[in-house]
């Protein structure tokens, strides 16, 4: 699985594709979450400044593939950047205080 330039390797690490190991954790590729706002922004790296892939809607469905380790705090909101996979398969990452996990296996 890619995200980004970061690639999960066959010990579940997330590294780049320099083989450097990267701060995201791996939860279960199954969870799936529901965006709880609209004009949500997709980006291409975890964080404010990363470009911009297209914005959610609300309700649309996203396949959470991981987390950063850390959360950060955005206009008083604390939470993880999660990478997630939409459903035309693009991967990028999420603010997560705008998703709502709707399943975990």
């Amino acid at each position: 699985i890619e995200c980004t330039n970061y690639y999960l390797d066959d010990s579940k690490n997330w590294l780049n594709k320099s083989r450097k190991e990267i701060k995201l954790k791996c939860l279960n590729t199954g969870d799936t979450a529901l965006l709880n706002d609209t004009n949500v922004r997709f980006r291409k790296e975890a964080g404010l400044t990363s470009e911009k892939i297209y914005n959610f809607q609300k309700n649309q469905k996203v396949k959470i593939i991981g987390t950063t380790w850390q959360k950060e705090n955005i206009e008083g909101m604390e939470n993880y950047w999660y990478c997630v996979q939409d459903e035309f398969d693009n991967i990028g990452y999420v603010f997560g205080a705008y998703l709502d996990i709707i399943s975990t296996n």
